[in-house]
This record gives C-alpha cells, structure tokens and sequence, in this order.
C-alpha cells in the first residue's frame, strides 16, 4: 500500500481532533469571558430612567391613592413617597419629582393643593443635598433626619395654607391650620418616609438603586 492511499484515513483520524481541540477551545473562551451584567448600573441612563419612573408615579398616584378631606386641607396616603425616594436619589430627581407631584395636584385638585405640593420642594432639596454629602444616612441620624424634614415640611405648608386663605392674626383658626395640617403634615411626613426607607432599601439591595443609608445601631458593651 502506498503513501497516497494512507491519506485519506489520516485526513478522516485529525479531522474529529481538530473538531474537538476547536470545541475546548471554545469552551475555555467562554468560560473565562467576562459575563455581562444586564443589571442598572450607576450611570446617566440609570438615573435618566429612574427619575422618569418616579415623575410618572409621583404623577399618577394622586389619581389612585385614597384622600382623606379635612376643613382646611386634604392628605392622600401615601402621596410623598416617589418624592422622597426622588430625594434619595439625587437633587435633580427630587426636583422632578416635586414638578411631577405639582403637576398632578394641580390638574386633579384645587390651586391650594397644588402650592402645597410645590412646597414640598422646600425639604425635599436642602434634604437631597444633606443625605448626597453623608449627612442623615447612618443609625439613629436617619430618622432624626427625616424628623427634621417633616418639621421644614410642615411648617411650609402651614405657611402655603395660612397666606392662600388670608390669615395674617394669631387666632383660633391659624391655630386650627398649625394643629391640622402642621402636625398631621408631619405625622404624614413620617409614614411616608419609613416607607419610602424600606422601598429604597429593597431596591438598593436589588441593585437597582445606590445604597445610602447603613442601618447600624451598636451597643456599648464596655460602659458599665
């Protein structure tokens, strides 16, 4: 038998060789390829899409949400909350979001509700601007620091309610106004707040949003 015969059945013998080295190469380049991570990461189009979300639900959820109606105002549960997150995120967004809440109230309610919802822009960027430099976002300062907003935001609608009907006196009805819509304001503000905590914190922990706040609240064990 000659050479020439001999070929072709070492073509045929290196052929699944090759098939099979051209195989594990493959596997071995996708093996060590860096996989793509599909989730948000901490860029422009991230924060672009998620101040859109919470613009539209700022927005839409005055329409859906229940609303309680006092004499001098109303409250509508839950309405604060894609604000404060919106404040959590960045001052732009929490702007945005203060237009958005604006925006809606105006359209679904009276004039006087929407000053009120503008007021929130008041708390919501000195508050933006303190939680992105570190201030109120560890232990106990968290919710002091929410306190705090929900005096500012309080007292600034009080203010709103007070020069929209014309009170200028100490009277019985300026206190009225303090006692309804500061102080529930502020229990509203509160609420809202945890729950805008939680959420926030559900979504950080997703990687859907850039963890802020670090709940740690330690014990001295060496005073005795």
């Amino acid at each position: 038998m000659t050479n020439s015969q001999h070929l072709p059945n070492q073509e045929l013998n290196q052929k699944p060789k090759a098939e099979a080295k051209i195989e594990a190469t493959t596997k071995v380049t996708a093996e060590t390829a860096p996989k793509k991570d599909y989730r948000f990461s901490n860029s422009k189009t991230k924060k672009i899409a998620i101040t859109a979300i919470l613009i539209a639900l700022s927005f839409v959820m005055p329409y859906f949400m229940p609303t309680i109606t006092l004499p001098f105002t109303t409250f509508t549960l839950f309405s604060h909350v894609p604000v404060i997150i919106a404040m959590f995120v960045s001052p732009f967004t929490a702007i945005m979001g203060c237009i958005g809440t604006t925006l809606a109230f105006f359209l679904k309610t009276s004039p006087i509700v929407a000053l009120r919802a503008a007021s929130h822009i008041l708390f919501a960027l000195p508050g933006s601007l303190a939680i992105n430099k570190g201030l109120f976002t560890k232990g106990f300062s968290i919710f002091l620091g929410g306190a705090l907003l929900g005096v500012i935001h309080g007292a600034a609608e009080i203010i709103v309610v007070a020069i929209f009907l014309g009170v200028t006196d100490v009277s019985f009805t300026l206190y009225y106004i303090m006692i309804e819509v500061g102080l529930i304001t502020l229990g509203h503000h509160c609420v809202d707040y945890i729950f805008s905590l939680v959420v926030y914190k559900s979504c950080s922990r997703a990687n859907l949003l850039q963890n802020k706040f670090l709940f740690a609240f330690k014990k001295n064990l060496n005073n005795s």
